[in-house]
């Protein structure tokens, strides 16, 4: 998905300021059977019946229509299901995003700082082929998070450790920054004290 729409789909999450590096999904293997049955049997099926079958405008026609839309808006929420059920990766924190439906949304932060390391695991033919596993975040605090099925776990750790790094880097040159000014400042207050 464009960079754009997936700014638009999580803004909601991200504080004022925060960027959005990346975002890790499942893999979707979870979803395509329900996506298959629901477009095969909710849109595809009754559409067909509707053109092939019917074809004329009567009340057959209509409920066949009606069962396509409906089927139409089932396929778009189990997708932003799948979709939405997902890990932020910005420079402030992980958000982790649990999304049930439009009315029912919950999201937690993990801080980088409570990162102690990343792991991944890949386990068997099926999740060798199609590069997908399983990714815990090991914290210091003891409780570590997991995620199971996430697609391409390694580029997720490695995405994690890249911020987790530039983050300090940054934060480093802060502080250093920061003494040296202090140093300074001692220095000259020392100095005028002396004179």
């Amino acid at each position: 998905m464009p960079n754009y729409l997936k700014r638009i789909l999580f803004s909601k999450f991200l504080e004022d300021g925060e960027t959005l590096f990346y975002s890790l999904h499942r893999h979707w293997t979870l979803v395509y059977r329900k996506m298959i049955k629901v477009s095969l049997f909710g849109v595809t099926l009754p559409l067909f019946t509707a053109i092939f079958f019917v074809g004329e405008l009567n009340e057959l026609t209509y409920f066949l229509l009606a069962w396509t839309g409906i089927g139409f808006l089932y396929s778009l929420l189990t997708f932003f299901d799948w979709y939405m059920d997902a890990w932020l990766l910005t420079d402030v924190s992980i958000i982790d995003l649990q999304w049930d439906g439009f009315f029912n949304q919950r999201s937690s932060r993990i801080d980088y700082e409570s990162i102690e390391s990343i792991d991944y695991d890949i386990q068997g033919f099926k999740q060798s082929i199609l590069g997908y596993g399983q990714l815990v975040l090991i914290k210091v605090s003891g409780v570590n998070a997991v995620v199971d099925s996430i697609s391409s776990p390694e580029k997720a750790s490695h995405y994690i450790s890249r911020i987790k790094t530039e983050l300090y880097s940054k934060r480093n040159t802060h502080d250093s920054d920061a003494i040296k000014d202090l140093l300074a400042e001692i220095i000259s207050e020392r100095i005028s004290l002396d004179a």
